[in-house]
């Protein structure tokens, strides 16, 4: 889902992701791109549906992706993302938020799992640094930008 403004081709995307932190390491999970077969890393969120909030949206994605609950949630900030894909042209907009899990146990564990619909994947802890020159590449790139200010 997306807006698309009268007369407009393309869409826009709205998305929200969580930088939930570790000790200078952030929660990521490694998925593929159906189009292209390229591997990326990123974080736990996902696309905000017509008449959600952000916030409400990524408490959703992160409860539906992990089955946790969250608190302390707090908004770093709002990315443009724009870039090609498979010869495409993408436009999205990220609010990007910190959190931390309710169930603090959580942050024990190496790998925690990530459910988008019938896909599971396993995230982990990875350092910023490590991130910025990761292969396969972290996305949305301007999200590490953030955390370093």
């Amino acid at each position: 889902m997306g807006i698309r403004f009268k007369g407009a081709r393309r869409l826009i995307v709205l998305k929200a992701f969580c930088v939930f932190s570790r000790n200078r390491e952030i929660l990521v999970y490694e998925k593929v791109d159906k189009k292209t077969g390229q591997a990326f890393l990123r974080p736990i969120g996902g696309k905000i549906e017509f008449g959600e909030r952000s916030s409400e949206a990524i408490q959703r994605e992160v409860y539906e992706e992990t089955g946790q609950k969250i608190k302390e949630l707090k908004l770093l900030g709002v990315l443009e993302n724009i870039f090609t894909q498979a010869g495409d042209l993408h436009h999205e907009v990220d609010f990007v938020y910190d959190a931390k899990f309710a169930n603090e146990d959580i942050y024990n564990l190496e790998r925690i799992e990530v459910r988008e619909g019938e896909n599971l994947y396993f995230a982990s802890w990875k350092s910023v640094n490590e991130l910025q020159k990761s292969d396969p590449p972290f996305v949305p790139p301007d999200i590490l930008k953030l955390l370093n200010q």
